[in-house]
Parts: C-alpha cells; sequence; structure tokens
C-alpha cells in the first residue's frame, strides 16, 4: 500500500513531461486565480476524475501548483489550487499570492467565473468574452488609461456620487446568433451576506450598489466606458438563506428602469449546476435562463 502524500507538505516527485492537458489547467489556473479541484473537474471532465485528482497532485509536488492554506481548506475540504512557482515561469507570469483578507470572496468569485466557462465548453455554442477582451476590442482609448478602467462613479439623486467597481466584468457570445444580436454583457457581484442589503446612512449596501447600476444604464456610462449598448447586473449569493435573496430581489424591484436587467441566484445552484442553464430571477421575480439570452 502507498504512503498518503502530506496534504500541503511537497515531496520529491518523479520526472514527468507536461501534457498539453497540463498546460491547458495550468493556463485556466493562473487565469481564474484560485479553484477547487471540483473546479478543475468541471472544466476538464473528459476522463477519470480520480486520474485528474492525482495529476493535480503531480503538479503540486512539482511545484507547478501550489495549494494556499485557509480555513476552507482544514479537514477533508477539497483542495484549493492557485499558480505555483514553476507553473509561473513556464506561463511567463507570477505566482498567485493569496489574498490575507477577503480570501473567501476571492476564491468565490473564482469559482463563478470558472463555472460559466466550464458551462460555456459543455454547451459549445457560447463562448465567454472575458474583461481582458473587452477591454482591448471595446474600451475607448481614453478610457483604457483610467487607473482602473473598470471602476468609476456615478451621481444618484439623494445619495451623491456612488463609487461601482463590479466583482466582474465580462461577456457571453452566443456564435449561433446573427452578428449584432449575439453578444451579452454582464456585471458580477457575489455577495457573502457581508454586505448590508439596505442601511439608513450613506454607507455601502446592495440598494445602494443597484443604484448606482440604475443611473449607469440611465445615464449610458456603460456606453461611454465599455462600448456595449445594454448590461445586466448578475448577483450571485452564498447565503444559504433564502430569505436574504428575497430582500436583495426586493430592492432590485425599486430600481425602475433596471429592475429586469438584475439576475439572482444561489451560490451552489451556479457552481455545481450547469450554469447556463440555472434559472435566475430577476428584479421583477420572472425566471430567466442564459442560455436562451
Amino acid at each position: 500500500m502507498s504512503e498518503r502524500r502530506p496534504r500541503f507538505k511537497r515531496v520529491k516527485t518523479r520526472h514527468f513531461e507536461l501534457t498539453d492537458r497540463d498546460r491547458s489547467i495550468l493556463a485556466d489556473v493562473e487565469r481564474f486565480g484560485l479553484l477547487t479541484s471540483a473546479d478543475i473537474e468541471a472544466l476538464y471532465p473528459d476522463g477519470s476524475p480520480q486520474n485528474l485528482r492525482r495529476r493535480l497532485q503531480l503538479l503540486f509536488h512539482a511545484k507547478y501548483l501550489d495549494r494556499p492554506r485557509s480555513p476552507l481548506t482544514e479537514g477533508n475540504q477539497p483542495f484549493i489550487y492557485s499558480i505555483g512557482r514553476a507553473g509561473a515561469s513556464l506561463l511567463g507570469t507570477k505566482p498567485f499570492r493569496p489574498p490575507r483578507v477577503h480570501f473567501a470572496h476571492r476564491l468565490a468569485l473564482s469559482r463563478v467565473l470558472a463555472a460559466f466557462e466550464a458551462s460555456c465548453r459543455r454547451h459549445g455554442s457560447v463562448r465567454m468574452i472575458t474583461w481582458e477582451e473587452i477591454l482591448a476590442e471595446k474600451v475607448p482609448k481614453e478610457r483604457r488609461r483610467a487607473r482602473d478602467p473598470a471602476r468609476w462613479r456615478v451621481g444618484v439623486p439623494g445619495e451623491g456620487a456612488v463609487g461601482i467597481a463590479p466583482d466582474a466584468i465580462f461577456g457571453l457570445h452566443y456564435t449561433d446568433l446573427p452578428e449584432g444580436k449575439s453578444r451579452s454583457f454582464f456585471f458580477l457581484e457575489v455577495d457573502l451576506a457581508s454586505m448590508p442589503v439596505r442601511r439608513r446612512s450613506k454607507g455601502t449596501s446592495i440598494e445602494r450598489k443597484l443604484l448606482g447600476y440604475r443611473e449607469t444604464l440611465r445615464k449610458e456610462l456603460h456606453t461611454r466606458f465599455f462600448g456595449f449598448r445594454t448590461f445586466r447586473v448578475l448577483i450571485v449569493s452564498e447565503s444559504p438563506a433564502q430569505k436574504r435573496l428575497t430582500t436583495i430581489r426586493r430592492a432590485a424591484e425599486r430600481m425602475y428602469g433596471l429592475e429586469g436587467g438584475v439576475l439572482l441566484a444561489d451560490f451552489r445552484s451556479v457552481v455545481e449546476e450547469d450554469t447556463l442553464s440555472v434559472n435566475w430571477l430577476t428584479g421583477r421575480g420572472v425566471e430567466s435562463c442564459l442560455l436562451s439570452s
């Protein structure tokens, strides 16, 4: 019987040649930042999950991948992977440094984006449009010169200037639809229930963010800053309480003009099911499937 290797301590490995799939896995881990073994299995469904996990273990011990420590990795929880020193050197980038704070949020964000990518690969006729592609091809040149082109401020009546910083900006390209109707763009917010939905003061809240998005739509700042004609706001909540999603939906319902463009779903459905087939709930309380967008 072979001795079980330690979870976080590297041991010397046999020499092996990297395969094309190894290189692809490393590129995906570097792209998303943090991924669990389950996320990687969803991105690479062909073959045995057990063989894939063994390959990830080999890549870890050879320093192509790292296994960041956090309370989320204690016990028998799935491994979390980031790009290691050898992997970064291979890809011509730098090793990923896990955030000391907000680790759970960073992981949740990575997992949601990876779930979208896995679903796109599964369906074949939908392609994920990355922020880097949007920045290079759609964002006006003068906007690219901004310190952080993905952040902006917008005046909201009764609230003053509201800063908007989506957790992610991406698009979906429906390759079987005619040009002009084949692309949708999204501002993604991942909610870990750390922010109140509504507060009496002018501090940060979900409602205040939504007011900012509503005014962004009304003033057409999304076209001016990002080059797309319209957008939707996706809110993925990791809170197990259905009550919170209901409270957020009611806040979205009050965003007249934007309420149909706010889509909500729970985290588990997004990352464990076929993401594009998930029924999202709009601020109007109507179900919406991104596969038919």
